[in-house]
């Protein structure tokens, strides 16, 4: 993505900053963040998490309060969304401030050196597509050990039933919002495992929530 391009897209989520909680608990309640939560036991012996697209910060305090000890790289191209994680840890957690490392802007200011033993995408990948998506996932696993966890959470077409129809239907809704005003590069959902597959990553675990249409997974290398 281009510097003009990701100016857009920081500002259109600086925007929604001070909404955008109360947005997803009007539209999913508390399942975005049951999804997110679900497998973050599978962190309790990293040393070092990667969290990319961290948003307001909920995610990030989650993970500090069940690591007590991990150093937690966050990157997020909102600064508007920076300054309400730090904020909401220095207001919660302020012991862990320490260890994190904030990065404001993308996966590729993460120093080229750092290598991590998890990484969390949680509604991040959702932002790319097709080579976009495989240049991403590429320049992600450069940061972590041949050993490290991957969490991912998303959204997915329900597989059955009024569900089906209505999940892609809001899926499509969800794209049309973010491209209008966040500009976002993808236009539709990708397909995350089989690019993660052809990094050597499998699926160990997985579990639906929001009545299917949000998937969250943990990937390990064959």
């Amino acid at each position: 993505m281009d510097h003009a391009r990701l100016a857009r897209t920081a500002r259109g989520f600086d925007r929604l900053a001070g909404v955008y909680d109360g947005l997803v608990r009007l539209v999913y309640g508390r399942s975005l963040r049951r999804a997110q939560f679900h497998w973050l036991d599978e962190l309790e012996s990293a040393d070092s998490i990667l969290i990319l697209g961290g948003g307001t910060g909920w995610l990030l305090e989650e993970v500090l309060r069940r690591n007590e000890r991990a150093q937690v790289i966050y990157v997020e191209l909102s600064p508007a969304m920076v300054a309400r994680s730090r904020d909401r840890i220095q207001a919660h957690l302020p012991d862990a401030l320490e260890r994190i490392q904030w990065i404001e802007g993308t996966i590729r200011e993460v120093p080229k050196d750092v290598r991590c033993d998890a990484v969390c995408t949680m509604f991040f990948l959702d932002l790319f597509e097709g080579e976009r998506l495989t240049a991403e996932l590429a320049v992600i696993d450069r940061h972590l050990h041949p050993e490290a966890a991957w969490l991912l959470t998303d959204f997915t077409p329900a597989e059955r039933g009024v569900m089906r129809v209505f999940s892609r239907l809001l899926i499509w809704t969800m794209y049309r919002f973010f491209r209008w005003i966040c500009r976002i590069p993808a236009g539709r959902l990708g397909d995350f495992v089989p690019a993660l597959q052809q990094l050597n990553f499998s699926v160990t675990h997985s579990q639906r929530f929001h009545r299917g249409m949000i998937i969250s997974h943990v990937l390990r290398r064959s």
